[in-house]
Formats: C-alpha cells, structure tokens, sequence
C-alpha cells in the first residue's frame, strides 16, 4: 500500500498533492456524489483509482451472474436429488481386457441427499456419465459471488452427510474396521490409510473443497462401518441402520466411477486409496451377502495391483499391507466359493512364478499353472525376494522373511500357502470332472501333487505357531497363547478342509479332527463375555468344523462358538456360518449322504464368504 501511494504521487509532493485534493473538493460539483468518484476518499485518499467504467461494470456483471447461476442450479439439484444409476463391476474387468477406451464418458457429481432411497439401474450408467461435463462444482448457500476456478471432472462437490463427525469420532476411538482380524495390528490399512484420508475428506466438505471419488468412497464407506458397529448396540438401530445403507451405497456409487475413470485412464487418482476403497467395498459386500459382487471387486483389486502395485520399485509398508489384505480375502473367498471365481477368470496361469519370465502383470487364477511341478510345495526353498513380493496368491510355498501375516493376522504364512495350493487341486479336479477330454498328463501331475500336498499338511511343523507368535511382535503370554492355539485351529481346519475338497471322504472319519478343532477354539479363549477377546480367525475352522460334525454333542458344542461369537461382534459373519452348517447337517440327514459339503447345500452362486 505504501508503494502504490508513493507511486501514485509521482513527483508531486505529498503536501501539495494534499492542497490539490482540497481544492478540488472545493471546486467539484456539489451534485456528484462521493460513491461515483474515482478517488479513494479516507486516510490515504490521494490515491487515484480511476479505471474504465465499462470494463468495470462488464467485471462486475460477469462475477454476479456466474455466481446467481451456479446459486441456483445448486438448489435445483438440492430440491429435486437424482440417483445415479451404476453398473456391475465386472464390467470394468472385460474394459481391461480388451481394452476400450471411454475417455468420452466422465462421471458426474454426486450430489444426491442421504436421506432418500437409492436405486441401482444396471442398464442406464453410461447415460448418468455423460451428464458430467454439465455438472461444475456447486457453490454453497449464501456464498458471496466470486470468479471460480471449475474442478477436475474426477472433482465432486457433495453435502456434509448427517452424523460425520459423531461417526468419525467413534470410529478412531473404537477402531471400528470392518476386519476384525486386523483390529489390534499396527499396520492395518482402515487406520493407516482409510482413517486418514477420510478425516482429510471431511475437512474438505466442511470447506467447501472438491473430493476425488475415491477420497468420498472411503469416506463413505468408514461411515457406513462406524454405523454397523452403533447399529448393533440396540440405540436407535434402526436410524442406524437406514444411515449405514445410504452410505453404502454412495460409497458403492463413487468407486464405481473411480474405477471407469481409471480404466479410461482420464484422472490416475492414488493406487493406495482405489485399492482401499476397493478391499472396504469387498467387506461391504460381503456383510450384505452380496457374494457374486464381492468376487469381482476381488478380481478388480488383482488387476489393480498387478498393472500399478506390483511394478513399484519400492513398496512401502502401507502399499504390501493393502496386498497381504488381498491375499488374505482372496484366499478366504477361494476357500468357500469354489469355482466361482475361476468361472472370471478360467485359464491357467500359463507359467510358475519362479518361470524366467513370470506373467505376474495378467490375472492369475487359483488353478496348477502350466508346466510346473512340485517345486512350488518345497517348504524349505527360500523366495526370492521379488518373487515374494509378486506372489500375492501365495503360489510358492518357500520361506520368505518379509511376510507381514505374522504381524498381521497373527497367522504363518505357511498355512495360508497350504490352503492356497488345497485350492487349486481341487479347482483342478473339480473342472477335470467336468471336461469330456482328459490330459494323461495333466491327471498323472495332479496325482503327483495330491500326494505331496496331503504330506506337507499332515506334516506342517507346530513349532512354527510359537516361532510367528514371536515374530509378530506380541508380548504378553496371554496373546501369544491365543495365536498359538488359532494356528492349531487353522492347521486342522486345513486338514478338514483338504479332505473334503480333494479326496471327499465320509465325514465319520473326520470327528476326531472337528473335535481338536473346537477343543483350541475354546482353548484361546477365556472371557466370553468380552468382545475383545473373541479371535474372529477362528471363524474360518470353526465354520469347517461345524459343517463337517455328525455328533450331537459336537454340532452343539460348534453352533455355541459360533452364536456366541455372533453376539459379541456386529458383524454377520458368524451367524451365516452357523445357519450354513445348519442347512449342511439338514441336507445330510435327509439324503443319508454324508460327503455332502456347503456347495451342495447353498448351491454354487450363493456360496459364503466366510471371513471377519
């Protein structure tokens, strides 16, 4: 200020500039009011403001008018809220394959209130994109009119959604993420990365900011588990409950154009926080039961990781705990689901990871790749190091030192690679049966395999649970009780689990393997009342377990764990595998079958998840 007064001045000096402006005072013409003068009248009112008066209305104008107009179709929309109508994802998978390019297509702002119904159209996706362009970012009420810079299309403006704040504070004091497993570990992704970007988000809304839709879609998404967890105390569950369906669904609504927007390749929005969003909506829906989209989310999280997470040079610690929750959910769904997933994706991966050239960029299905022996189930090979990184589906079964599952999940990676490889044989055998035409070739290696497979479980070493529970940095004895006797409970669930799956044998040989199942659940535990306590992986034996009792005193003892379990959590995990093992044990009796299985009873395409 101080510059322009000097300036103003030229050579004039400020005395007399100060005489000059009092005889003009004395001269002007008394009609002309001091509003319509180009003199700054104050303190320092020997600045001359004089602009073209034209330019100056024209401005103003301008600024008036772009205001009124992004004013009023900000409350049009608000009046009358439109749903935006979505797509399956399994659309984006086919997108990438062949790929299309969709750079006409922008998503649109998703302004919609919480608090009306939301209805998918699978059939109208396209139409809502293309309304984007003609959707800048709204200003909010009574907002002064300004010049605005319009966003990004990839740039939403939305409302603050009711109870954010209440829903954020809950969630950072009872780390309320959607996988119970991961609750007590350090380096769990909803805290270390959802939880973050989400407080992020909702600062930007109270300012008024433009969010990407994958900042929104975890945004959402946290709510929508802050709201399940509340929902499930009993106060006012059913405001609860209608709040954590809309958020769902918004949540699902902004991933889904995350997802076009990134296979257009318009806006490379951050690789950690799709793959979030995109593992938070899996836990979504599977608690809906919502199977089928589940797994192509899944497939959509390997095509993620495989073009943009495996080719990182380095890979922090946030980025391999976002690809062990992969790995963990994928095995889980493989596990239950069958051949549904293969169904998505179902040729063989077409060399083994330890291959010169390892396809580890394409999809991989969980089938015996090609051309590979039983090099891949030698417990004592050590992985290299990149191969390690690459092998999300935990197709090597050597040692590697940079494994997060003990940290993670308490669990050693040996025993999720073991279920891994009963996967594929029996993926294998299962689409054998179903071939008209046999390979001698493929039948004698799968021969070979189930023989060393079935060795290398029934051989797993035990003093590998009390080696993990070292290594994943417990403490207290307590703790390090419970993960030794989870990874008991695991091995022989694995061990129901492989002969079920592969040799198929009547469940009366299988009591005593139930019953040592059961006996380490209820060995790690010692509060029932506390939920705490609980350990939600003993959900995935328990459930082999229940389905595969014949004895009375053995289902009994199965469905107590399972719907005590139910109770103290907010989840519905464990009811389904209660009500599950319930239709299993009712198929047997009625048909006097008892190799009977979950996918005879539930059917192929409602077969659970069944993971917390």
């Amino acid at each position: 200020m101080t510059r322009a007064t000097t300036n103003s001045l030229g050579k004039q000096k400020a005395s007399a500039a100060l005489e000059s402006l009092d005889a003009w005072l004395v001269s002007r013409d008394q009609t002309t009011s001091l509003e319509d003068s180009s003199h700054f009248w104050g303190p320092f009112g020997i600045l001359d403001l004089s602009i073209d008066n034209s330019t100056q209305y024209d401005q103003s104008r301008l600024i008036t008018s772009q205001g009124e107009n992004l004013q009023q179709t900000h409350n049009s929309l608000l009046s009358s809220p439109e749903s935006i109508s979505v797509t399956e994802t399994d659309c984006y998978v086919q997108e990438a394959h062949i790929g299309t390019s969709t750079s006409d297509e922008t998503a649109t702002n998703l302004i919609t209130p919480l608090d009306v119904d939301f209805t998918i159209d699978t059939g109208s996706f396209n139409q809502s994109i293309s309304s984007r362009n003609s959707s800048p970012c709204l200003l909010p009420k009574n907002t002064p009119p300004i010049l605005l810079d319009i966003p990004e299309n990839h740039l939403t403006c939305p409302p603050v959604p009711p109870k954010a704040l209440e829903l954020l504070r809950y969630y950072t004091e009872y780390r309320a993420s959607p996988l119970l497993s991961l609750r007590g570990a350090r380096s769990c992704p909803w805290h270390t990365i959802q939880l973050p970007s989400a407080k992020k988000t909702y600062a930007e809304l109270l300012l008024h900011q433009p969010v990407s839709h994958t900042g929104l879609s975890l945004f959402f998404s946290l709510l929508a588990a802050s709201s399940l967890h509340l929902a499930s105390r009993g106060d006012h569950s059913d405001s609860w409950v209608k709040l954590r369906d809309s958020y769902e669904q918004t949540s699902r609504q902004h991933l889904n154009i995350a997802l076009k927007e990134e296979v257009a390749g318009e806006n490379r929005v951050k690789y950690k926080e799709l793959l979030m969003a995109l593992l938070s909506m899996v836990m979504i829906e599977i608690f809906r039961g919502q199977y089928c989209r589940a797994q192509n989310l899944l497939v959509e999280a390997e095509l993620l990781i495989r073009r943009r997470g495996l080719p990182k040079v380095h890979k922090s610690l946030k980025v391999r705990s976002l690809h062990h929750v992969y790995t963990y959910l994928r095995v889980m769904a493989e596990s239950t689901c069958g051949c549904a997933l293969v169904s998505i994706c179902p040729q063989r991966p077409n060399s083994s990871l330890l291959s010169a050239e390892p396809s580890y960029h394409l999809l991989r299905s969980f089938r015996v790749a090609d051309h590979t022996t039983t090099t891949d189930l030698d417990a004592h090979f050590e992985k290299p190091l990149e191969s390690g990184y690459n092998d999300i589906h935990l197709e090597l079964m050597g040692g590697w030192n940079n494994s997060l599952f003990p940290a993670m999940y308490g669990l050693p990676e040996s025993l999720m690679g073991l279920l891994s490889h009963t996967i594929r044989l029996a993926n294998e055998q299962e689409l054998l049966n179903r071939d008209t035409t046999l390979d001698v070739d493929i039948v004698a290696n799968l021969s070979l395999r189930t023989r060393a497979l079935e060795h290398k479980i029934l051989s797993w070493d035990r003093t590998q649970s009390f080696m993990h529970s070292t290594e994943s940095g417990v403490s207290s004895a307590r703790s390090k009780k419970i993960l030794h006797y989870s990874s008991l409970a695991m091995h022989q669930g694995l061990v129901l689990f492989y002969y079920r799956r592969i040799h198929n044998i009547n469940a009366l040989i299988l009591q005593d393997t139930v019953r040592r199942v059961l006996e380490f659940a209820e060995e790690s535990a010692t509060n029932d009342n506390a939920a705490d306590d609980l350990n939600p992986l003993l959900l995935w034996p328990c459930f082999i377990a229940a389905c595969e009792a014949l004895e009375p005193s053995l289902r009994d003892r199965s469905l107590k764990w399972l719907l005590d379990a139910d109770r103290r959590t907010p989840a519905p995990s464990f009811f389904v595998a209660a009500d599950v093992a319930r239709k299993v044990w009712s198929l047997r009796e009625e048909t006097e079958d008892y190799t009977l299985s979950w996918f005879e009873a539930m059917g192929p395409d409602r077969c659970p998840i069944i993971v917390i």
